[in-house]
């Protein structure tokens, strides 16, 4: 695989803010701040490994008259996505430990404390809202962590304190913080279907299927290298609303594929489908669903559908080009049996069921009087294309 390197910088320290207790003026207290991002959270994102800044800013300390001796903290949150299943590791590193006003600092921690031991004129970090506060070093390791998944972030809240008493001189403190996050490439093939390539495909499923994932809804499926393509070798089964983002469309930015029920009758325009319930079987959609609701807008074939992003309904090709439908009609039994078709019933146009004797597989090409599709019957495997776009059929994608 191709590695990328993205590297994103961005302000996640936001405004550390404590209140000011007005004793008499010759009492000091804390304030930890930032004007310029107050409130900010923000999270990065890297596609397959990188090391990148995440956070760089400056932490600001006012000292100002309060009471001595007097804890103050309060936190940030920092995090990462990272679009691998390699190990990140998360960084906090500064040029310098200490605190700096002009000739004056304020020193880190020599120990982890916890906050009732905190030590005088000292300050230190904690990740999360329990436990010790630590010492503040030039490359802190705050995080490692298995990334599974680039829907799901490390994502922590990171909090600074300090404690300080009447030798602590007024003025403003300040450091520079930098959180860096750092991921290895996978050290296998892809495990979702939006990331795995072709040569991965004919790498890992030329002999056997594949199981991955959808990042879309966490499904998982079964695919196998067929005739220079990857196919699905189970029926598509997600339901609802969809985004553009992971899936093979891009007129809108989400689509509700299942809009109404299959079993109300059927429709070119509405998007409809009805689950089984079962993985066997998957789920049934005409092709307003099937085609992301685009059917009615574009013309054959169809080049947007609900497969996963890099994946996309088969083709009908006169010249058996892979990924088409025409690839595995008349082929040897071997490629049908790799693709594992089932006969699952389909809805009619009227919304009635009819009982499996055979499947019936969408295709990108076709339109709403007379459409392709794949058919398979027991032991054989066919196309035609008299069909209306409002019967209900299973999806398979494959990728080129």
């Amino acid at each position: 695989m191709k590695t990328k390197t993205v590297i994103h910088k961005l302000l996640i320290i936001g405004a550390l803010f404590v209140g000011l207790l007005n004793i008499v003026d010759y009492f000091y207290a804390l304030n930890i701040t930032n004007a310029a991002n107050s409130g900010l959270t923000a999270v990065a994102t890297v596609d397959t490994v990188s090391t990148m800044v995440i956070s760089e800013d400056d932490i600001a300390l006012d000292i100002v008259p309060s009471v001595e001796g007097t804890f103050k903290s309060a936190h940030t949150t920092v995090g990462t996505y990272a679009n691998t299943n390699g190990a990140c590791t998360v960084t906090m590193t500064t040029s310098f430990t200490d605190l700096v006003s002009g000739a004056d600092s304020i020193a880190t921690l020599s120990d982890a404390v916890s906050e009732a031991n905190f030590t005088d004129d000292r300050w230190g970090f904690r990740i999360g809202s329990s436990g010790n506060y630590n010492t503040v070093e030039t490359n802190n390791e705050i995080a490692s962590f298995e990334q599974k998944t680039g829907s799901t972030a490390y994502n922590s809240d990171i909090y600074f304190a300090a404690k300080l008493t009447l030798a602590t001189r007024p003025g403003t403190y300040s450091n520079t913080v930098t959180f860096m996050s750092t991921c290895l490439p996978p050290t296998g093939p892809s495990r979702y279907m939006q990331d795995f390539t072709l040569e991965e495909c004919q790498a890992y499923a030329a002999d056997e299927n594949y199981t991955l994932y959808d990042r879309r809804d966490e499904n998982d499926y079964t695919v196998r290298y067929i005739e220079g393509a990857c196919w699905m070798t189970q029926n598509l089964r997600i339901t609802g609303t969809i985004s553009s983002e992971d899936s093979n469309f891009s007129t809108y930015d989400s689509v509700n594929i299942c809009e109404s029920d299959l079993t109300t009758g059927g429709s070119t325009t509405q998007p409809k489908c009805h689950d089984s319930g079962n993985t066997t079987t998957g789920a049934w959609y005409n092709f307003a669903a099937a085609s992301a609701k685009t059917n009615s807008i574009s013309s054959s074939p169809y080049t947007e559908d609900i497969c996963p992003a890099g994946w996309n309904l088969p083709s009908y090709s006169s010249t058996g080009a892979a990924g088409s439908i025409n690839s595995l009609v008349n082929t040897s039994s071997t490629s049908i049996m790799k693709l594992s078709p089932v006969a699952t019933g389909v809805y009619n146009y009227n919304g009635s069921y009819t009982e499996p004797q055979n499947g019936i597989w969408w295709t990108n090409n076709g339109y709403s009087s007379s459409h392709y599709y794949m058919y398979y019957n027991s032991s054989y495997l066919s196309f035609t294309n008299h069909v209306g776009q409002s019967w209900g059929f299973l999806v398979r994608c494959v990728r080129l």
